[in-house]
């Protein structure tokens, strides 16, 4: 249930090929565990700008501080491109979400196979708040890296052996996209 003060009767519209699709439904405050697994794939993966998906989840003044280290829009974009240079899966498992109010809270694992096989999981326990539209705002969260384990293995190897390695001229292009 969402406290007095959040709007969410916005309406973000995103260009898809040749239309445009309406995103009401896609803010946090709607629906905490869908932004938590959505956000990640669409922003390393995603055909659009970078920027823009950050800006369609998070207001411009939007800060990450995580494990004590302040992260901006500028240093978390820059975060991204790297990401979308190794990453050849990124997927989360969402254990517990709350919303109350303007204030979300979350406990996650994202797991990342990098391009070169490496599994990293890491369980996330996230507080945040939110704007009156119903974007992120702020986030505080605290990480802990997980053992990989024999499913990430075999995550690891089905990944590898289905997305396969992109060139360097593939990997090129999307960071040229992300840039803008």
């Amino acid at each position: 249930m969402l406290a007095a003060g959040i709007n969410l009767d916005i309406t973000v519209r995103v260009k898809e090929g040749d239309r445009m699709t309406e995103l009401a439904d896609r803010v946090p405050a709607r629906d905490l565990a869908a932004y938590l697994r959505r956000y990640p794939e669409e922003i390393t993966f995603g055909s659009e700008d970078s920027a823009d998906v950050f800006d369609r989840y998070h207001t411009p003044d939007y800060v990450l501080i995580s494990d004590g280290l302040p992260l901006d829009r500028e240093r978390l974009l820059a975060h991204v491109r790297a990401g979308r240079r190794r990453a050849a899966e990124v997927k989360v498992s969402v254990q517990e979400t709350m919303i109350s109010g303007g204030r979300v809270a979350a406990r996650y694992v994202l797991t990342a196979v990098m391009r070169k096989g490496q599994v990293i999981s890491t369980e996330i326990f996230m507080f945040g708040c939110l704007a009156a539209d119903g974007r992120l705002q702020e986030v505080v969260q605290l990480t802990r890296g997980l053992p990989e384990d024999r499913t990430d293995q075999q995550a690891r190897a089905e990944t590898l052996q289905h997305r396969g390695n992109l060139s360097e001229e593939d990997l090129a292009a999307r960071d040229r996209r992300s840039v803008g």
